[in-house]
């Protein structure tokens, strides 16, 4: 699959819900077997989705909390695993597993980079207010476009790059379960339980 189609897909899935729209595309669950089935791997999408969907299910960007992005960390798992599966002929549960692994970071950052265009984007209202008292009401609609875009292309961009740097990775690094002899089915039940560990921990908090 052609990686800047894919980076334009994650680019529109980056302006969903806070920018432009709310189609929920940004929902890990949604995102990442968009990307998978892009990729030829809806199942692989699906596994990932999941797991990052579960994992930060009781995660709220309250405060100073800054959760990862998990649409981010989803997209970009999803897209290295489908290179190390096609590269090195590991199966899904190990792509899943190890490409989450080295994705989170990369989620932690790009909220950084999203919360200070947010921070961009709050100082050029002002200059907006200012624009519209003068009689150029225009300038909404400019300012508009051009958060969209912001935000599109750092999406886009910021995919790209962490998927380059990423597909760098040793080929030791992906056959390591093959190398220690570890069943990656089996390790997968384990990663589900601690998955559906953070759900069932969310509604007993609620109750």
């Amino acid at each position: 699959m052609n990686l800047v189609f894919l980076a334009v897909l994650v680019g529109i899935i980056s302006c969903d819900t806070l920018v432009a729209g709310q189609f929920m595309l940004a929902r890990p669950i949604i995102a990442a077997p968009l990307i998978g089935l892009c990729m030829g791997n809806p199942y692989l999408g699906f596994l990932i989705g999941v797991c990052v969907e579960l994992v930060w299910i009781r995660v709220i960007p309250v405060g100073s909390s800054i959760p990862p992005d998990g649409a981010l960390t989803a997209v970009i798992a999803v897209s290295v695993a489908g290179a190390a599966k096609y590269n090195y002929g590991i199966d899904d549960f190990a792509a899943a597993i190890l490409a989450l692994v080295v994705s989170i970071p990369f989620g932690i950052i790009f909220k950084s980079v999203e919360i200070r265009m947010r921070f961009y984007n709050s100082r050029v209202a002002a200059d907006i207010k200012t624009s519209v008292i003068r009689g150029f009401p225009g300038a909404v609609d400019k300012a508009v476009f051009f958060a969209v875009g912001r935000t599109f292309l750092t999406g886009a961009v910021f995919f790209i790059t962490a998927h380059l740097i990423l597909t760098l990775l040793p080929r030791q690094y992906w056959e390591i379960f093959d190398f220690l002899k570890i069943d990656t089915r089996l390790l997968m039940r384990y990663v589900y339980i601690l998955c559906f560990t953070q759900l069932f921990e969310t509604f007993v908090r609620w109750k």
